[in-house]
């Protein structure tokens, strides 16, 4: 839109219209801009002119819009006819016409320019997705969460976003974690304030993401009535705009992608919306990695039936303690005494719960630094750093006292083990001689003792 006449037609331009006007007809005039200036005018040179010497004002309009006018001026030599009034209306007309192809013409350029501006940055949020995706392939899983760190960073300066952030069902489907955020500078951070959500405070939001539908709010203030609990969320975290994208995986939401802008309020254009759907591929592709990841290394280290650690994890754990320096190190042999009875009378099923009964059990007696590893069908080991033998004949009191009172409380045939302890006080000592020691302990126990001396 063209708002003067000065912004379409030079200065020199319009000198030159007046003047001509002044030879061929002899008619006094100038032009004067929107707001009054005089531009240009046709005077015999010097000439000064009052108000009332104007006889006509001929506007220049652009788009219905004032951008200017003619005004013709009496004097001596002038002579005001048809002829010359036409010709200053036709002026008018010629200026109007080539104001409002003038004023396309610039927002064609503008659009054009807006256009321009707008593939560029299509462009470069292509071009840093791609440079996300090579860096998730190239690194390990142990690197998967702080890559998402700096994705959410990226993106977030790159979109000028105040806020990023991933949350995460959980496996129950209960609640919602943020589980990785980015902040810009000065704005305060909310991760901490936003764990264990239950799914049900937010049946808006969930409902949207369960849908597949991305949420898209240029303006908190404007939202649906059914979503006046998460509005309240938003606001509470001074939110203006926000735009979430749902992570999928086989149609099954496992979590959200977020992008909050709290300074000012945030419009997001379709083509970057749709980048961001890719982002969000690509981060479910990296999540679920890292847990096939995990569990293959869990399922490497650890019994399959009671989820304790296996002998491989045990070996090599005895391997690094012996070249530490927690000694003295203990170690508890133990032996199930009535797996196969149980297996034999009540079936292997029974059998395997009693295995996975026993390892709780000895679990909860055992500290975290201590290493509880089922070493066979019903061999069970632990490793307890920084414990003399006193300390670790306590230990097995305690899981005595625990296995009593399991048995007291529960019907069909009781648990029952042989226990075995050693104790290695130096690193001149190898671990593995330690195990068989304690090995060797309990067995002497469990063929000197009959069965209903045995640990109940």
């Amino acid at each position: 839109m063209v708002y003067k006449l000065s912004d379409l037609v030079s200065i020199s331009d319009l000198q030159g219209i007046v003047n001509s006007i002044y030879h061929i007809e002899k008619i006094e005039c100038r032009a004067v801009d929107q707001d009054g200036s005089v531009l240009a005018d046709g005077f015999v040179q010097g000439r000064k002119i009052d108000v009332d010497e104007i006889i006509l004002d001929i506007p220049i309009n652009s788009q219905g819009r004032r951008i200017g006018l003619l005004q013709l001026v009496k004097h001596l030599e002038c002579s005001i006819n048809e002829s010359a009034f036409s010709l200053m209306t036709h002026l008018a007309n010629i200026l109007k016409l080539i104001g409002e192809k003038q004023s396309k013409c610039l927002y064609l350029e503008k659009e054009l320019v807006k256009t321009r501006h707008s593939l560029t940055k299509i462009i470069e949020f292509e071009k840093l997705i791609a440079s996300i995706a090579r860096r998730f392939i190239s690194i390990s899983a142990e690197e998967i969460s702080e890559e998402i760190n700096h994705t959410l960073r990226d993106i977030g300066e790159f979109s000028k976003t105040d806020r990023t952030y991933i949350f995460l069902v959980s496996e129950d489907k209960k609640t919602v974690n943020n589980t990785h955020e980015w902040c810009a500078g000065g704005i305060e951070a909310q991760i901490h304030n936003l764990q264990n959500i239950p799914v049900d405070s937010i049946p808006w939001w969930m409902g949207e993401l369960n849908s597949m539908r991305n949420i898209y709010i240029p303006d908190v203030d404007i939202m649906p009535q059914e979503a006046s609990t998460e509005q309240e969320i938003l606001k509470a975290q001074e939110i203006k705009s926000v735009i979430v994208v749902p992570l999928t995986f086989k149609n099954t939401l496992i979590g959200f992608m977020g992008f909050d802008s709290v300074r000012d309020y945030k419009c997001w254009p379709v083509e970057h919306i749709t980048l961001l759907k890719i982002v969000s591929e690509i981060i479910v592709s990296a999540l679920r990695r890292k847990k096939i990841e995990e569990e293959l290394r869990f399922l490497s280290l650890h019994d399959h039936l009671t989820g304790l650690y296996n002998r491989a994890y045990f070996d090599n754990e005895m391997l690094r303690l012996e070249k530490g320096r927690d000694y003295p190190i203990s170690i508890i042999f133990l032996d199930m005494d009535n797996l196969k009875t149980i297996n034999d009378t009540m079936g292997h099923q029974a059998g395997d719960q009693a295995l996975k009964n026993c390892a709780r059990l000895l679990k909860e007696n055992l500290r975290e630094i201590d290493v509880l590893a089922r070493i066979g069908g019903d061999e069970f080991a632990v490793i307890l750093p920084c414990t003399d033998e006193k300390s670790g004949e306590e230990i097995i009191r305690r899981v005595k006292d625990t296995l009593a009172n399991y048995n007291l409380n529960k019907e069909g045939l009781p648990l029952s083990l042989s226990i075995g302890i050693a104790t290695c006080n130096g690193p001149e000592h190898k671990l593995s001689d330690t195990l068989k020691r304690a090995d060797d302990l309990m067995y002497i126990k469990k063929n000197s003792t009959s069965t209903a001396n045995r640990v109940l």
